[in-house]
């Protein structure tokens, strides 16, 4: 095993002595060492299952849910904040109605995906 493969050290430097730039290519360097799992992040590109990982997160996020949550905890946010944010309820004001469509159309974006998401069977995301 060679020096840089210690856990902590970084060509015999601790790591938390290496600057930012340092740390990124350290990791790009171990990338590539395991077969190049980096998707498309050399591009600038975040790879699919990232992509899908973070708009599985914007989506929890969206319903107030943690990353653990289950169906029916999503299925009740969704119901609750649908209710909240229901425009018709705001039929006298037409700025606050105007923002709670905008709002239920994010929430129903955000049930429709997680929904699909889980009756797909793809794995939840990482923590």
């Amino acid at each position: 095993m060679s020096d840089d493969s210690v856990v902590g050290q970084v060509r015999g430097k601790h790591i938390s002595e290496l600057s930012d730039s340092e740390l990124k290519a350290e990791a790009r360097r171990r990338r590539a060492a395991r077969g190049g799992s980096a998707g498309h992040e050399e591009s600038g590109q975040p790879s699919r299952a990232k992509g899908s990982v973070d708009r599985t997160r914007q989506y929890l996020a969206n319903l107030g849910l943690r990353m653990d949550a289950g169906f029916s905890e999503i299925e009740r946010a969704y119901r609750d904040l649908s209710k909240k944010y229901d425009p018709s309820r705001f039929a006298d004001d037409d700025q606050k109605k105007t923002v709670a469509e905008q709002l239920r159309g994010q929430l129903t974006e955000a049930y429709e995906g997680l929904k699909d998401a889980l009756q797909s069977g793809e794995p939840p995301p990482e923590q």
